[in-house]
């Protein structure tokens, strides 16, 4: 064979098995990247999966309707509690005002007296403000058995817990789309350097054709190096 019409390309040899080499590593490098990529996606996958079934399970909308409720037996308790105050603190002094009754010798036929006179009054004012006393304490308990049973339901942690999921389910769904991206990036420097390597591949076999030729040509010029 005349080493002319060897082509330029397969000549260098040692070129073509160092590109190879280096493309075979690369490869290497790329899948077992895309092989961790893949794991992190699917487990990224599987984590948002399950986020959405609990958010699902939770009704956050229902959720944040007793949330509101909650809050409003709150104040309203809250009311209630300063009515009942007020209340007890204005029933104590139409009480005292009723001592008077009993240190005064008269009888209700003389309760126009001047001494005895706010003692009545105070007497019938008395009579409705234990009246409404107790109205207010029995709102109050029907309240908080309502304030009760919206707390023993978790409400407020379960929405704190459901906003906190929706963080994480973000920054996880961030690491997903960055995974995916990269993980396409390198299929598509795999698909290249299979390609490549193929080329090269075929130099090699190339090279196994005329490599006798080769051979005798390095054996010829080392000769002609001693001369």
């Amino acid at each position: 064979i005349d080493i002319a019409k060897i082509p330029c390309s397969i000549i260098d040899f040692d070129e073509i098995t160092s590109k190879l080499n280096n493309s075979r590593t690369q490869t290497k490098k790329l899948s077992e990247q895309n092989t961790q990529l893949n794991s992190d996606i699917l487990s990224n996958e599987e984590t948002i999966k399950k986020i959405n079934e609990f958010q699902i399970s939770l009704d956050i909308e229902d959720l944040e309707d007793k949330q509101k409720q909650l809050d409003l037996a709150k104040k309203r308790l809250f009311s209630l509690e300063r009515e009942i105050e007020n209340t007890t603190s204005k029933l104590c002094a139409e009480k005292k005002k009723l001592l008077l009754l009993k240190e005064v010798p008269c009888g209700e036929e003389f309760r126009h007296c001047r001494f005895i006179k706010d003692a009545y009054t105070a007497k019938t004012i008395s009579l409705g403000l234990e009246s409404s006393l107790e109205a207010l304490r029995i709102n109050a308990s029907e309240i908080l058995k309502e304030k009760s049973s919206l707390e023993e339901a978790n409400v407020d942690d379960l929405i704190d817990k459901f906003r906190v999921l929706n963080e994480k389910k973000t920054k996880v769904n961030e690491r997903l789309q960055q995974n995916r991206l990269e993980y396409e990036k390198n299929k598509l420097k795999l698909e290249l350097l299979k390609k490549d390597m193929g080329l090269l591949e075929e130099k090699t076999k190339d090279y196994d054709q005329y490599k006798e030729v080769l051979e005798n040509r390095e054996v010829l010029f080392g000769r002609r190096g001693v001369l």
